[in-house]
């Protein structure tokens, strides 16, 4: 506000201004959504830990049985007019009925961020490709992109709450990130009883996979 009132005799340079001042209270209020989403997954990790038998389990919202296939699809639905204007070319290479236990907004909060992520660093003219399968007693989703890549040395750190990688990969998303959206996909996918992991090549793209227990197997 101080600096918009030194500059009020230029309308170009307020206008630059204010939408600096808007643009970081936007990235603000994005990192506090954010460590909100984290502290309520840590309060529900110190309650009873979702489990397939349906013991021991705090409320009937955590325990829905939720069509993998289904929250995929309604994922790559919200998100395909933002690839077409990316001018990224978003598919769904496999959706094999599939479900876990779970809190579905949770599932979905965690889709949301690996396909916002792979868009966000995919180039124009790159490939976001998603999978969902049934592997013995797993569900396996896969988020699959040919953006810039994760370089060695950030791969051991990528899922830590604030790790941010190189400064030449963040001038590559549309947004500056906090390093927290990652690090809540990996506290979802543990609370699921999951497992989530990345490979990647800088320059050739980066895959993250998810791995849920099936329900009622």
């Amino acid at each position: 506000m101080e600096i918009a009132l030194r500059i009020k005799n230029d309308p170009e340079a307020m206008r630059e201004a204010l939408k600096s001042s808007l643009e970081e209270i936007d990235r603000m209020s994005y990192i506090v959504r954010n460590l909100l989403d984290l502290a309520r997954i840590d309060v529900e990790k110190t309650g009873p830990r979702y489990n397939h038998s349906g013991a021991g389990v705090k409320d009937a919202a955590s325990t829905q049985k939720v069509a993998l296939d289904r929250a995929l699809t309604e994922r790559f639905e919200h998100f395909r007019r933002f690839a077409l204007d990316r001018g990224v070319n978003m598919a769904i290479l496999g959706n094999e009925p599939a479900a876990t236990l779970g809190d579905p907004v949770r599932i979905s909060q965690m889709l949301f961020n690996l396909i916002d992520n792979a868009l966000k660093y995919t180039p124009p003219g790159g490939k976001v490709e998603l999978s969902v399968e049934a592997e013995d007693t797993l569900a396996v989703i896969r988020v699959r992109d040919t953006g810039i890549g994760i370089a060695k040395e950030d791969l051991p750190y990528i899922f830590d709450r604030f790790y941010r990688v190189d400064k030449a990969r963040s001038r590559e998303a549309l947004a500056g990130g906090a390093g927290l959206g990652l690090s809540i996909c990996r506290e979802i996918a543990e609370s699921l009883n999951g497992v989530i992991e990345v490979q990647s090549e800088p320059g050739k793209g980066t895959t993250f996979t998810v791995r849920l227990p099936l329900a009622g197997r």
